[in-house]
This record gives structure tokens, sequence and C-alpha cells, in this order.
């Protein structure tokens, strides 16, 4: 688990380094897809010196990407419902 963790930011720090050339969300999507990355990775390399076989450790690693993406993706979309509902709650 640390060492997904650790991948992960190691990965968002990467992500918001390197970016998209996209204007405004260029970062943001780059940061979110390489925490996943840096997730899995992590999960690969902890289960495989925890003595796992690659098969194995590859689930591990792809259900941590998976879980990461989905995770951030319900945060966002969550944020993104509360700012409408704030900004529909000032008009009316």
């Amino acid at each position: 688990m640390w060492c997904s963790v650790i991948g992960s930011i190691v990965g968002s720090f990467g992500g918001v380094m390197v970016g998209i050339p996209i204007p405004i969300i260029g970062s943001l999507i780059a940061a979110l897809l390489l925490s996943g990355v840096g997730a899995m990775l992590g999960a690969y390399l902890g289960e495989c010196w925890d003595g796992k076989v690659s098969d194995e450790a590859w689930k591990i690693g792809l259900a941590s990407f998976v879980g990461r993406i989905l995770g951030s993706g319900f945060k966002l979309l969550c944020g993104l419902l509360a700012l409408v509902l704030m900004a529909v709650a000032m008009v009316i």
C-alpha cells in the first residue's frame, strides 16, 4: 500500500511538471493519469517485493490504477456538482 501511495504522489508531481499541451486543464489531466500510473507501478513493485507472482502483482497494480482514476474522477464530479449548485443558489 505504501509503495502505491508513494508512486501516486511521485506520478502526480511528474504529471504536473510534464503536463499535456492543452491550456488550463493539461496539467490536471497529466497529473491524474500519471498518478494512476504511479499507483499501478508502486503497487506492482510492492507486491513483487512481498513475493507475489508477476501476473498476480500486475492484477493488483491494475486494480490500483483503476481505483485511483475512478476515485479521482468521482471527486472531480462531486466538486463540479457542488460548484454548479452554489452558482445556481447565488442566482436564485
